[in-house]
Order: C-alpha cells, then sequence, then structure tokens
C-alpha cells in the first residue's frame, strides 16, 4: 500500500484512522474463522456456495467486502501518475477518465466508486456495503465515497477532496491488469 501517494492528499491522522477501521474487520474475520474453521481460507465464491447459515455467510461476506474495497483502495494511487493505453484508448485522455470518475463520484454517497476492466474495457461501478455483486468483479481502483474518508481534512466538500485524490489517482494500474488477463 501506498501511503507516500495518500499522504499527498490526506494527512496521517486519516490513513490512520482508516487503517485502524481496517484493522479491526481484519480482526473480526479471523475471530469467525477461528470459531467456525470451515471458513479459513476460503475464496468468496466457496463461501457463497457453502452450506453455512445464511448469517454467517453474510457476516464472512461482508467483512471480505470491507476488507477488499479498502485494500483495492489504498492501492489505487500513485505519487507520479502515468499515462494508461487503455484509457487513452477508451477515453481519449487521463484527464477525460478523470472528469468522468469526479462528476460519477460527486453524484454518489457511501459507497465505493471502483474501476475495473471487462473484456479489455475500463468501467466504472457504484458499490455499497450492501451490494456483494462487487465481491464477483476484480476492482483495480477505488474511490471511498464515505465521509469518514476525507471529513477530517476537508470537512463537508467532498468536491475538494475528490479534486486532489483524482489527481494521484493511478489509472496505469488498468493496464497491468488487462495485459495479465490477456495471457
Amino acid at each position: 500500500m501506498n501511503f507516500k501517494a495518500m499522504n499527498m492528499f490526506v494527512s496521517e491522522e486519516s490513513i490512520n484512522k482508516h487503517l485502524e477501521h481496517l484493522r479491526s474487520y481484519r480482526l473480526r474475520l479471523s475471530i469467525l474463522e477461528k470459531s467456525l474453521p470451515e471458513l479459513k481460507g476460503k475464496e468468496v465464491w466457496q463461501i457463497i456456495r457453502s452450506g453455512l447459515g445464511r448469517e454467517v455467510k453474510e457476516e464472512a461476506l461482508g467483512l471480505h467486502w470491507y476488507i477488499r474495497a479498502h485494500e483495492c483502495f489504498f492501492n489505487s494511487f500513485t505519487e507520479a501518475p502515468k499515462r494508461s493505453e487503455l484509457i487513452n484508448k477508451y477515453y481519449s485522455s487521463r484527464e477525460r477518465f478523470v472528469y468522468d470518475l469526479y462528476l460519477e463520484a460527486m453524484k454518489r454517497d457511501h459507497g465505493f466508486l471502483f474501476v475495473y476492466v471487462d473484456r479489455g474495457i475500463p468501467k466504472t461501478a457504484f458499490v455499497t456495503a450492501d451490494d456483494r455483486s462487487f465481491l464477483k468483479r476484480s476492482p483495480v481502483l477505488a474511490l471511498d465515497l464515505y465521509e469518514h474518508t476525507y471529513f477530517s481534512d476537508y470537512g463537508f466538500s467532498k468536491d475538494r477532496f475528490l479534486r486532489a485524490a483524482l489527481m494521484y489517482f493511478d489509472t496505469a494500474r488498468l493496464d497491468d491488469v488487462h495485459l495479465d488477463n490477456k495471457g
């Protein structure tokens, strides 16, 4: 996780608060796996298809969702954004893509805006914690749009947070995933 890049637009205090939340969810998942050994090391699809009760599945999937979403968010930034061939091909420029993300994010609250590659095309999806469909995709980049992400640094100004964060959004990661999936 590249916290150096995140320090460019949020405070260390804010990052540490987010990491503490992530640690607590990892701990909760670990405790759940220890109490139900059949969950240990299972992939999401295995949990979905397991014979476990609905409540246990929902809890496990919710914890996986939260952990994966935040790990993706923490890995979505770089200090020196590079050009992305996929973005240039489908959006004409990084600036156009980032602007489209900005517009989409400004319409949304209380969730994550994910970027993933589907059949070689970069796509976005807005997902809330109640939506488990994200677990079936492989998002490459994420913007956490929950207020706690930016409030301590930006107050109610989500606009300022997004402008700052998107400057460091690592769109070149989409090319890496696309190339990995080709071969």
